[in-house]
């Protein structure tokens, strides 16, 4: 059993070593293991050889080593297609129906939260530097002056596979913000640059096959305000797309949008271009108020005598000269009349209206009342039946209409074009078809802003006399009074508009309108 136990002993002991010898192995060749930082400078210096499979072998390293880093990656990525080439190799296309995958692993579907994360549209990303000015003094190789640049500012940057480092350029600038700064060496480099982070931006050589490739396509919509027409939205619509020779743009009728959708060197332009031309024609809100008076005074004054009568014969009759035939003589009542009558009525209706500059705007005031004007007029024959088309009607506007045309000449100034219409119904008629009294009035006034402009040309009044009494008898002076009743009625209607202009927004001439830089037709200049 001692044996056993020694042997035992002997056997955990040389375990343990073999142990602890494999740990410190470990140990040593982890310590020994480049850090990520080193393997992408490693992989700079083979970049600077042109040695572009070790390049991207050693990106790729730094890039599994560190995840978060970004930089490493995408450094990787630039250089893939050329390692590739100088590898003499090329991917196997997944066209030819091989499967990269093992069949044997299922794939996971997507649940509801990764496919609602994956339709949400994100914006383009926008660098984010600190808001210094620098003193920049530089010569280099194209590569070098971006790195020197992006440097100054807090940024770094990355080059396309392609991307040549030309000869040397130099840059000398003065109180440069990043934006200038990055703006002026894409000049003078001739490339573009898309920013892939807050703080990393991929450079490109600038030409229209890159540009189609690499530039990030957007596409954005715009509200068109509530005082604007659909056809004033379409035709300004159509002239920034003319303009800026964007792709696509359609207008969204229903939600009363513009979406237009291109590259976003363009649409951030146009977006501003359409903006402006939106909101550049002044707002006025005119304030109307529509008095309407009217007074009805009568007054009938006299004596109500009978002008006629007849002759009746009376049971109990009055015998004249003894003859057989016998008439009465019937006398009737007079009524005496003193009466008079006194009405007024006034209506007061406020209203507000919103027009844009040279607009008219129209405000109706009553109701629509059905005109026949096609029917069918005849007689059917007794016991037979014939079809009988129906009438067609026309709507007709009555009541109280006002059209104006408001037009802004400056911040104090505005002339007004009025044109008021009155439309009722006739007392009499033509074939069923009533009679439509129609009064109107036109006319323009100059005034400034918050000032009332009265109109109080709509006015009718009506005199009528009347005497009733015995013919003959009223032409005698004194005896109309006594004999005949004397009728006066007074109708007067008066209607008062006022109008109040105010403005919403300065007219087109005060208004700041934005400069838009956007480079050149070949090179449009990238937003930031």
């Amino acid at each position: 059993m001692t044996g056993k136990r020694q042997l035992s002993l002997v056997l955990f002991r040389r375990a343990a070593a073999l142990l602890l010898f494999l740990l410190l192995t470990f140990s040593v060749g982890a310590s020994k293991e480049p850090s990520a930082e080193k393997l992408y400078k490693t992989g700079r210096k083979y970049e600077k050889r042109k040695d572009y499979a070790n390049a991207y072998l050693f990106y790729s390293k730094a890039a599994a080593k560190k995840p978060a880093d970004k930089k490493y990656w995408l450094r990787a990525q630039a250089l893939q297609r050329r390692a590739v080439e100088s590898a003499g190799v090329m991917p196997v296309s997944a066209a030819a129906g091989e499967s990269t995958g093992s069949p044997d692993t299922p794939l996971v579907p997507p649940d509801q939260d990764d496919l609602r994360e994956a339709r949400k549209p994100q914006p383009p990303m926008e660098l984010k530097s600190a808001p210094v000015q620098r003193d920049l003094d530089f010569r280099a190789d194209h590569k070098q002056v971006w790195e020197e640049v992006t440097k100054s500012y807090g940024l770094k940057v990355i080059f396309d596979g392609d991307y040549d480092a030309g000869a040397a350029v130099a840059i000398r600038m003065t109180g440069a913000d990043y934006r200038t700064a990055l703006h002026a060496l894409s000049v003078t480099t001739s490339s573009f640059f898309v920013p892939i982070s807050e703080d990393l931006l991929l450079v490109v050589k600038d030409t229209e096959a890159k540009r189609r490739e690499v530039e990030n396509n957007v596409a954005i919509s715009i509200p068109i305000p509530d005082p604007v027409s659909l056809q004033e939205a379409q035709e300004l619509g159509r002239s920034v797309q003319q303009l800026m020779e964007i792709q696509k743009l359609s207008i969204d009728s229903v939600h009363r949008v513009v979406v237009m959708r291109d590259r976003v060197s363009k649409v951030r332009p146009a977006q501003l271009v359409l903006q402006q031309l939106l909101h550049t024609r002044p707002e006025i809100a005119l304030e109307v108020q529509f008095f309407a008076t009217g007074r009805s005074r009568s007054r009938t004054i006299g004596t109500n005598l009978q002008t006629s009568t007849t002759l009746t014969p009376f049971v109990s009759a009055i015998t004249l000269a003894g003859g057989p035939i016998s008439f009465g003589l019937a006398i009737r009542g007079a009524n005496v009349v003193a009466a008079s009558t006194d009405s007024y009525t006034r209506l007061l209706f406020q209203a507000e209206l919103r027009s844009l500059s040279g607009e008219k705007s129209s405000i109706l005031v009553g109701q629509k009342y059905p005109i026949q004007t096609l029917g069918y007029i005849g007689e059917v024959p007794a016991g037979e039946t014939a079809y009988t088309p129906p009438p067609s009607f026309n709507f007709e506007d009555l009541g109280f209409n006002l059209k104006i045309t408001p037009r802004v000449h400056d911040r104090q100034e505005v002339s007004l074009d009025i044109d008021t219409e009155f439309k009722l119904l006739g007392a009499g008629s033509l074939n069923g078809i009533p009679v439509i009294s129609n009064r109107k009035f036109t006319t323009q006034a100059r005034l400034r802003f918050n000032e009332a402009a009265v109109i109080s040309g709509l006015v009718s009044q009506t005199d009528v006399r009347s005497l009733v009494g015995p013919a003959g008898l009223l032409s005698v002076p004194g005896l109309a009074a006594l004999l005949g009743s004397d009728g006066r009625t007074v109708d007067d209607a008066e209607v008062l508009l006022v109008i109040t202009p105010r403005l919403l927004s300065p007219p087109t001439s005060e208004f700041l309108t934005r400069d838009i830089w956007i480079g050149s037709e070949s090179r449009p200049r990238i937003p930031m």
